[in-house]
């Protein structure tokens, strides 16, 4: 049975992603990323594959997810490209990379992001730092999370897109 993390406002929670939340993860990232194409199911759920413990949704009474945070260990200087595949025998490093974090328009304001982010960080005891690509505009928010910018992404992101890091701190 998944494990529940975080009793949130108005009945929801946080939980492992299950295979049945695909379908609302794919809706969630259509509805939320408007500056570049959508990635593919098959490398969402590779993400997941790779990690599965450092991947979560918020569910609402009903069980559906409404928001989503997809996360793997990641190694060297250069963050993935947009609707990459890895590798399967990916060597842990030690950063956790956020590949994404999305929340349904219909939580926003709620607080459904920082708990997603504040799961991940219990999760992530065992790496030393985080790194994470903000795109749309989104680098403000991660600054407030301690997060400091890098350089720009790959274009692939979008304009403006930036990878960031975070030390972390134990």
């Amino acid at each position: 049975m998944a494990r529940r993390f975080l009793t949130l406002v108005f009945g929801m929670f946080i939980d492992s992603i299950r295979s049945d939340d695909w379908p609302h993860i794919v809706a969630i990232q259509a509805q939320v990323y408007t500056e570049f194409e959508p990635e593919r199911l098959c490398v969402l759920q590779q993400k997941w594959q790779l990690s599965p413990e450092t991947c979560f949704v918020v569910r609402n009474e009903l069980g559906q997810a409404l928001a989503y945070l997809l996360s793997h260990p990641w190694q060297g200087d250069s963050p993935p490209h947009l609707d990459q595949t890895l590798s399967t025998e990916l060597v842990k490093g030690d950063c956790l990379y956020l590949h994404d974090l999305a929340v349904s328009p219909t939580l926003k304001g709620q607080g459904a992001g920082k708990a997603l982010f504040a799961a991940l960080l219990n999760a992530a005891d065992e790496f030393s730092k985080m790194q994470l690509i903000a795109v749309q505009n989104a680098s403000s928010y991660w600054q407030k999370h301690q997060f400091i910018r890098l350089k720009s992404a790959p274009t692939c992101y979008g304009s403006g897109a930036q990878l960031m890091e975070r030390v972390l701190n134990h």
